[in-house]
Protein backbone atom coordinates (compact mmCIF):
# COMPACT_ATOMS: atom_id res chain seq x y z
CA UNK A 1 0.00 0.00 0.00
CA UNK A 2 1.27 3.83 -0.57
CA UNK A 3 0.05 6.83 0.44
CA UNK A 4 0.45 10.71 -0.16
CA UNK A 5 -0.76 12.81 1.38
CA UNK A 6 -1.23 17.01 1.11
CA UNK A 7 -3.01 19.58 3.17
CA UNK A 8 -4.39 22.84 2.35
CA UNK A 9 -4.34 26.21 4.77
CA UNK A 10 -8.22 26.45 5.46
CA UNK A 11 -9.82 23.15 7.14
CA UNK A 12 -6.61 22.40 9.51
CA UNK A 13 -5.06 22.82 12.31
CA UNK A 14 -4.43 26.53 13.55
CA UNK A 15 -3.52 27.25 16.78
CA UNK A 16 -4.68 30.63 16.73
CA UNK A 17 -8.52 29.97 15.92
CA UNK A 18 -9.21 28.70 19.34
CA UNK A 19 -13.01 29.27 19.35
CA UNK A 20 -14.21 26.19 17.90
CA UNK A 21 -14.65 22.33 18.38
CA UNK A 22 -10.95 22.20 19.98
CA UNK A 23 -8.85 18.78 22.17
CA UNK A 24 -6.58 20.31 24.23
CA UNK A 25 -6.75 23.87 22.77
CA UNK A 26 -6.27 22.89 18.84
CA UNK A 27 -8.73 22.71 16.97
CA UNK A 28 -9.64 18.94 15.35
CA UNK A 29 -8.28 18.73 12.10
CA UNK A 30 -5.16 17.11 10.65
CA UNK A 31 -2.00 16.27 12.49
CA UNK A 32 0.64 17.45 9.58
CA UNK A 33 -1.19 20.78 10.20
CA UNK A 34 -1.77 23.79 7.77
CA UNK A 35 0.57 23.43 3.95
CA UNK A 36 1.63 20.00 5.31
CA UNK A 37 2.94 16.37 3.02
CA UNK A 38 3.04 13.05 4.10
CA UNK A 39 3.88 9.98 2.09
CA UNK A 40 3.05 6.61 3.52
CA UNK A 41 4.62 2.55 2.52
CA UNK A 42 3.00 -0.55 3.82
CA UNK A 43 4.14 -3.76 3.15
CA UNK A 44 2.66 -7.15 4.29
CA UNK A 45 4.49 -9.94 4.13
CA UNK A 46 2.66 -13.48 4.86
CA UNK A 47 5.37 -16.43 5.47
CA UNK A 48 2.60 -18.93 6.47
CA UNK A 49 -1.34 -18.44 8.09
CA UNK A 50 0.14 -18.38 11.80
CA UNK A 51 2.97 -15.50 10.58
CA UNK A 52 2.29 -11.94 9.52
CA UNK A 53 5.12 -9.00 9.18
CA UNK A 54 4.35 -5.28 8.22
CA UNK A 55 6.74 -2.88 7.23
CA UNK A 56 5.39 0.37 7.14
CA UNK A 57 7.66 3.69 6.56
CA UNK A 58 6.71 7.22 6.81
CA UNK A 59 8.25 10.79 5.72
CA UNK A 60 5.95 13.46 6.72
CA UNK A 61 6.92 17.52 6.59
CA UNK A 62 4.49 19.33 9.62
CA UNK A 63 3.38 22.81 8.95
CA UNK A 64 2.25 25.37 12.23
CA UNK A 65 2.38 27.78 10.36
CA UNK A 66 0.29 31.24 11.16
CA UNK A 67 -2.24 32.44 9.21
CA UNK A 68 -4.88 35.98 9.19
CA UNK A 69 -7.67 36.85 7.36
CA UNK A 70 -7.89 39.63 5.41
CA UNK A 71 -10.47 42.01 4.20
CA UNK A 72 -10.88 39.87 1.00
CA UNK A 73 -11.69 36.83 3.00
CA UNK A 74 -8.36 35.37 1.90
CA UNK A 75 -5.96 34.08 4.13
CA UNK A 76 -2.25 35.02 4.31
CA UNK A 77 0.59 34.09 6.16
CA UNK A 78 1.61 35.79 8.96
CA UNK A 79 3.97 34.06 10.88
CA UNK A 80 6.28 31.08 8.67
CA UNK A 81 7.72 28.45 11.10
CA UNK A 82 9.79 25.95 9.86
CA UNK A 83 8.61 22.80 8.94
CA UNK A 84 8.93 19.62 11.17
CA UNK A 85 10.29 16.68 9.17
CA UNK A 86 9.18 13.27 10.41
CA UNK A 87 10.87 10.17 9.05
CA UNK A 88 9.16 6.84 10.71
CA UNK A 89 10.22 3.14 10.59
CA UNK A 90 7.78 0.84 12.15
CA UNK A 91 8.09 -3.13 11.64
CA UNK A 92 5.07 -5.59 13.48
CA UNK A 93 5.28 -9.43 13.40
CA UNK A 94 2.42 -10.82 14.38
CA UNK A 95 1.82 -14.98 15.55
CA UNK A 96 -1.00 -16.84 16.14
CA UNK A 97 -1.99 -19.98 17.44
CA UNK A 98 -5.77 -20.39 15.93
CA UNK A 99 -6.15 -23.88 18.02
CA UNK A 100 -5.00 -22.32 21.33
CA UNK A 101 -7.22 -19.03 21.09
CA UNK A 102 -4.04 -17.56 21.66
CA UNK A 103 -1.68 -14.95 19.52
CA UNK A 104 0.66 -12.38 19.69
CA UNK A 105 2.67 -8.80 18.29
CA UNK A 106 6.03 -7.69 18.61
CA UNK A 107 6.59 -4.24 17.42
CA UNK A 108 9.57 -1.99 16.75
CA UNK A 109 10.26 1.14 15.21
CA UNK A 110 12.20 4.16 15.29
CA UNK A 111 11.36 7.89 14.47
CA UNK A 112 13.51 10.93 13.40
CA UNK A 113 12.21 14.27 13.64
CA UNK A 114 14.25 17.75 12.39
CA UNK A 115 13.78 21.00 13.53
CA UNK A 116 11.42 19.36 16.17
CA UNK A 117 8.68 21.44 17.59
CA UNK A 118 8.88 23.74 14.40
CA UNK A 119 12.55 25.18 15.64
CA UNK A 120 15.60 25.81 13.37
CA UNK A 121 17.94 23.66 14.58
CA UNK A 122 15.93 20.53 17.35
CA UNK A 123 16.69 16.88 16.40
CA UNK A 124 14.77 14.49 18.07
CA UNK A 125 14.97 10.51 18.08
CA UNK A 126 12.97 7.87 19.59
CA UNK A 127 12.58 4.47 19.50
CA UNK A 128 9.58 1.73 19.99
CA UNK A 129 9.43 -1.45 21.33
CA UNK A 130 5.85 -3.34 22.10
CA UNK A 131 5.07 -6.23 23.28
CA UNK A 132 1.04 -8.33 23.06
CA UNK A 133 -0.39 -10.99 24.44
CA UNK A 134 -3.76 -11.29 22.51
CA UNK A 135 -6.39 -14.51 23.69
CA UNK A 136 -9.68 -15.31 22.52
CA UNK A 137 -12.50 -16.15 24.95
CA UNK A 138 -14.45 -17.04 21.79
CA UNK A 139 -13.91 -17.42 18.19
Amino acid sequence: MAEYHETGVRFYRHGQFASGLTTDGIILGDGLGPDGRGGYIAVVIRPNVSNRVVVQVALEERSNDFYAIEANFRLSKVIDLPEETRTRLLVDWERNWPNRNLGGVVRVGYERVSNFGFTGAAVREGALVEIRTVLWLHR
